[in-house]
């Protein structure tokens, strides 16, 4: 994959805890911080960053990142994901990003039969899941998202 020129002099470093690494980019240890989670707008990292008044997300809109494949299976889409909730949904700040599916391995040689049917219960019938649930809102992102 070839990507933007100015990409190759990015170091990406991997550490844990993404408040610590927020606090040491207020800090000017830090350029930028990534983190990579599902789009709940209750989440207390989202909730940190909308609400600090130094902190904001940048949009991820380049479609040269859109190019990565893994057996020939696209990795990442771009996305205009919502980072507050707005006034009923009027007014949300929203951010363009890359999203990435989510998948499950199971060795089913050594998994209960019974966890077995209900992961393919799942897997095979996404309307199963309560409409508020992470999965379920996922799911409904992706169609929005095959709109486009």
């Amino acid at each position: 994959m070839t990507l933007d020129a100015d990409l190759s002099r990015v170091e990406l470093m991997k550490e844990g805890n993404p408040e610590i690494q927020l606090n040491r980019l207020l800090s000017g240890g830090r350029d930028l911080v990534c983190f990579v989670m599902m789009p709940d707008l209750d989440n207390e990292l989202i909730q940190t960053v909308v609400k600090h008044k130094k902190l904001v997300y940048i949009n991820i809109n380049k479609p040269v990142f859109t190019n990565a494949e893994v057996g020939g299976i696209r990795v990442y889409g771009l996305m205009e994901v919502p980072v507050s909730k707005g006034f009923f949904g009027w007014r949300a700040k929203k951010v363009k990003t890359l999203v990435t599916w989510v998948g499950v391995a199971v060795n089913d040689e050594s998994t209960d039969e019974k966890l077995l049917s209900a992961l393919a219960k799942v897997a095979l019938k996404g309307n199963i899941l309560p409409r508020n649930s992470l999965a379920a809102k996922a799911a409904s992102l992706y169609e929005k998202f095959k709109v486009r």
